[in-house]
């Protein structure tokens, strides 16, 4: 058997690399279980366009794609929306990227994130806070998961939802009118809905988890195409039980409507088996 011996300055890079390894979660030393290794995500490499740091663990919207030394580059800045209509969004690793800098960005499903230092609560739903590096609470695009002590307002959590796989609600209808130009998607900014009938209606059902809606709440949902009511009178809708899905519609990503609730079912009229123009059912939730 043959004995080495480190020079000093390998051992200090060898002592750096484990510290690095455990500092970002890789190896986790678990009492009376040896020690546990995680896989790192896939890497993706992104070029800070932003004009500043990026600081660890940051929410980062993608701006396109730039090749530089045979490596082709994702390039990512602060976030300008909350919906994804700009861009997807990626997550810095531990290491900050300093402007112009280059880096590496990971998609999930599961991510350390940068948050504004809202109370961290499991299978609460975050989004990006535009113009900052952070998340913040709302809307239906992150779920978390927990806490992590890596550093101060670090949390775990999915990108894309809590498992549900899709947002949906069961309401009742109270009224119903054209929709304009400046009705409001889900995540309260307007879309020209123009064409279709937009419904008020009071939400009575719900997907089990991730939700951004509760039992109770107004919400406004819209029959994208006009197939599923048709020539009914908007006034007989009143009172009629539907379903809803959160969905982003259209014939291009430039060209869709932001995530709003599209109708997909309507009982029938008489609760029963006839009717009319919207005598269809979506099926219970």
């Amino acid at each position: 058997m043959t004995l080495g011996a480190f020079k000093k300055e390998t051992a200090e890079t060898i002592l750096a690399v484990v510290r690095y390894l455990k500092e970002s979660g890789f190896v986790i030393d678990r009492p009376g279980r040896g020690q546990q290794f995680i896989p790192p995500q896939a890497p993706i490499y992104v070029r800070n366009d932003s004009g500043e740091e990026i600081p660890p663990f940051a929410c980062m919207q993608t701006n396109g794609a730039v090749d530089a030394g045979g490596q082709n580059y994702l390039k990512v800045i602060k976030p300008v929306d909350d919906t994804g209509a700009a861009g997807k969004y990626l997550f810095n690793s531990i290491a900050p990227i300093e402007i112009g800098g280059y880096g590496i960005g990971h998609d999930g499903p599961l991510v350390r994130m940068l948050t504004d230092g809202s109370t961290i609560t499991c299978g609460d739903s975050w989004q990006p806070d535009i113009g900052q590096w952070a998340v913040t609470t709302g809307g239906s695009l992150f779920t978390a998961a927990g806490a992590d002590d890596i550093d101060t307002d670090i949390m775990r959590a999915f990108i894309g939802g809590s498992g549900s796989g899709s947002e949906r609600i069961k309401f009742r209808i109270t009224a119903a009118v054209a929709g304009d130009a400046t009705d409001p998607c889900i995540d309260g900014t307007d879309d020209d809905f123009t064409g279709t009938t937009k419904l008020t209606v009071t939400v009575i059902g719900r997907i089990c988890t991730g939700n951004t809606v509760s039992l109770g709440d107004t919400a406004y949902v819209y029959d994208d195409d006009g197939c599923l009511i048709g020539t009914e009178e908007l006034s007989a809708l009143v009172d009629r039980i539907g379903w809803a899905t959160a969905f982003v519609t259209g014939e291009s990503e430039g060209a869709a409507l932001c995530c709003h609730w599209s109708l997909d079912g309507l009982c029938c009229p008489d609760g029963g088996g006839g009717g009319g123009g919207s005598d269809i059912d979506g099926g219970t939730p």
